[in-house]
């Protein structure tokens, strides 16, 4: 009985913690997951799926193709999907974006009610391209910190 309590808690123990439902399921393998892919369309989330030739990529919503039976290339895309998780929380947070997104609204409809012409229209056309710029520098491959030697290099994650 204390084994099944030890395995129960080894594979289900961090979905007690959730307080809310995930974004998104990322699953390695879609044929021996198809319990996981069931319950994620169950709930409607969407499903990250790194799949192998062996696999349906109907069942995925975000088809990453890769080897699934490869440990280390398991625990390479992992990580690399870990860190770009981690990396676009850091990004942009919501209420970030909903300020800029009312600072841009608010400039347009400023410049709608001054001139109610054709600045108007320049305004439209603006917008977007103020919601397209980022307000900070976005970080590239070029720009960004050396790699570790527990990150993998852009080549390998393309590859």
């Amino acid at each position: 009985m204390a084994g099944e309590l030890e395995k129960l808690e080894a594979n289900l123990g961090g979905v007690a913690d959730m307080r809310r439902q995930p974004d998104a399921v990322f699953i390695i393998d879609l044929k021996k997951e198809q319990l996981a892919v069931r319950e994620a369309r169950r709930l409607g989330l969407p499903v990250v799926a790194l799949v192998d030739t062996n696999c349906d990529p109907d069942e995925a919503d975000y088809v990453i193709p890769g080897n699934d039976d490869a440990i280390r290339s398991c625990g390479l895309i992992a990580r690399v999907v870990a860190d770009a998780v981690e990396a676009g929380k850091q990004k942009v947070t919501a209420q970030e974006l909903a300020t800029a997104a009312a600072r841009a609204a608010a400039a347009a409809e400023q410049a709608a009610a001054s001139d109610n012409g054709a600045s108007a229209a320049a305004a439209e056309e603006a917008e977007p391209a103020a919601e397209a710029a980022p307000a900070e520098p976005v970080e590239t491959a070029e720009t960004a910190a050396p790699e570790t030697a527990d990150a993998p290099a852009a080549e390998e994650v393309q590859q």
